[in-house]
């Protein structure tokens, strides 16, 4: 018996397949396709990395920063050099290039220089020979100088300036009123007044060396419409012909249109504005094809009589008792109004 169960063989079950075992459900093939997946996943995040690196020049510390030519414009009320010379000096200098940029020649540059002390002084002593500076307040004005008084003198060197014999108007004795009467209205009188007569151009004169007008303005837009609001003209020198303006009197169109014309007849106060920045904004604003050295706002004789009456009646004190008066345009509802800020 156990002899034959020695000899008989035994029977074992056979095990199956490795890959059937442990893949019933095909778990190698996938894990294999999700483990390429990330590897190169990996790999593309890192070939993106370094290409973004290389772009915007991460780690490249040491190499030269890349550098283009700009070529700028001279800006209105730049230097006054030659756009064309060669090295810094402040001459004109020589130009050697050819393919150099020229500035435009109608915006010529409006540079302000201030006069020498000299100069001024010399200034003085001419216009205390003039008959406009005769009376005891003109010259006290000359002598003490300011910033309207400066610009007064300066035209004084002219004698043929049409600005100045604008002012001798009127046939009246020089009254506050706009017909150069006595009193403050429209009459005739003997003196301070708006028109010609006892001390009338040389009241107008010496106000304009004292007054003082202040716009605060946000472009050159806004500065137009102030102007336009207290009733302005402005004029602007003719580039043809020295000594003779262009005049201005329709401020709301644009662009504008000068046209040539004789200033001493208008019979207005002024204000001449030289200061570059503002020229430059103004005359863009208007549309002007070349850029003046300088802008003259002429205002009626209604608003002459008007900053008189309310310089009078800051501190009741007599007109030639008034070394400067300052006046600031401020917007009142829709209008434009000048007020007294300052007087000495």
């Amino acid at each position: 018996m156990s002899k034959a169960i020695k000899n008989r063989a035994v029977r074992v079950p056979i095990e199956e397949p490795v890959f059937k075992r442990y893949s019933p459900h095909h778990e190698f093939p996938l894990s294999t396709i999700t483990s390429i997946a990330v590897h190169g996943l990996i790999f593309g995040l890192l070939a993106l990395v370094g290409y973004l690196a290389f772009k915007f020049g991460l780690g490249n510390e040491g190499r030269p920063v890349p550098a283009d030519v700009v070529q700028i414009a001279d800006l209105p009320g730049g230097g006054g050099g030659n756009p064309k010379g060669v090295g810094s000096g402040p001459a004109d200098g020589a130009t050697g290039d050819k393919d150099a940029v020229e500035a435009p020649p109608e915006t010529p540059d409006p540079v302000v220089v201030a006069p020498k002390p000299e100069d001024l002084l010399a200034a003085r002593e001419e216009a205390l020979k003039l008959p406009d500076f005769q009376d005891d307040n003109s010259k006290r004005l000359v002598q003490e100088g300011g910033e309207q008084v400066d610009k007064i003198l300066e035209l004084t060197r002219d004698t043929n300036n049409k600005l100045l014999k604008g002012l001798a108007a009127g046939k009246g004795k020089g009254g506050r009123g706009s017909g150069g009467g006595e009193g403050a209205g429209q009459g005739k009188g003997k003196s301070d007044g708006v028109g010609d007569g006892d001390g009338g151009g040389s009241a107008r004169l010496r106000r304009m060396m004292r007054w003082n007008m202040d716009f605060n303005t946000r472009d050159g837009n806004d500065y137009a419409r102030q102007l336009d609001g207290l009733g302005a003209i402005l004029a602007v020198p003719d580039p043809k012909t020295p000594g003779e303006f262009l005049v201005i009197r329709n401020l709301k169109a644009r662009p504008v249109k000068p046209v040539s014309e004789d200033v001493a007849t208008l019979h207005q106060i002024f204000w001449r504005d030289k200061d570059p920045r503002s020229i430059v904004s103004l005359a863009t604003a208007l549309g002007l094809k070349k850029l003046p050295a300088e802008i003259v706002a002429f205002f009626p004789e209604e608003l002459e009589a008007r900053l008189l009456d309310m310089e009078l009646k800051y501190r009741n004190v007599p007109e030639d008792d008034i070394r400067e008066t300052r006046f600031e345009v401020r917007r009142i509802g829709a209008k434009y109004v000048p007020v007294v800020i300052s007087q000495k």
